[in-house]
């Protein structure tokens, strides 16, 4: 079993969420971290919370082994399919998934909600 320690940073956060948004945000959150956990070699992660511009940001940041995102859609093909998920669920509720990673420079994974479009209100009260 693999143990991680964790950093966490909030910036803008001073209104209360729609629970979907919420439980969508811990599961993205978890299978980061799992991911950190299992691939990434280290043993501490840091994730940042953030609201700005009309949008709520989660970035999981590792400093990991990392990998060459030219392969990325072959690394989520090769059975490493916590990044598969996570970029799937965060679509299916309107948002942005972006990674970015070297190797041995580490991952940063950003996940992008927009706040303000009717859409995603909707899509996050239902």
């Amino acid at each position: 079993r693999n143990h991680l320690g964790l950093s966490m940073k909030t910036e803008g956060l001073d209104v209360t969420y729609p629970q979907r948004l919420q439980q969508v945000l811990a599961k993205v959150s978890l299978e980061l971290l799992i991911n950190v956990a299992r691939h990434a070699g280290v043993n501490h992660a840091t994730l940042k919370l953030e609201e700005k511009n009309e949008k709520f940001c989660l970035t999981v940041t590792d400093s990991g082994q990392g990998f060459e995102t030219n392969y990325l859609d072959d690394v989520l093909h090769a059975g490493h399919l916590g990044l598969h998920m996570v970029r799937e669920r965060v679509a299916e509720h309107q948002g942005v998934c972006t990674i970015a990673s070297k190797p041995g420079k580490g991952t940063t994974v950003q996940v992008t909600f927009p706040l303000s479009s009717q859409e995603i209100q909707h899509d996050f009260t239902e």
